[in-house]
């Protein structure tokens, strides 16, 4: 039996939870992209410059932090948790 195959039960449990984690780091990166354009809270001053122009009072404002945006990361991690 060849170790790099399903029929392998160390090599299946390692490809799925690879799986897992590979999806669980795509959806932090889509919901937190969701969150950022959602509240206009950006995390540097090249994310704001599409959205603001040239206004710097804009852009300081878009570059505070938003709870909502920090929070996406604590509840995909609990889903992943409690459903994964």
């Amino acid at each position: 039996m060849s170790v790099l195959t399903l029929e392998n039960e160390a090599f299946k449990n390692f490809a799925y939870y690879g799986v897992l984690l590979l999806g669980k780091t795509l959806a932090m990166a889509i919901f937190t992209a969701v969150q950022r354009f959602t509240h206009h809270s950006f995390a540097s001053p090249e994310d704001t410059k599409s959205l603001a122009g040239n206004d710097k009072e804009k852009q300081k404002a878009m570059l505070r932090p938003n709870e909502s945006v920090e929070r996406v990361s604590l509840l995909v991690s609990s889903r992943f948790l409690c459903c994964g």
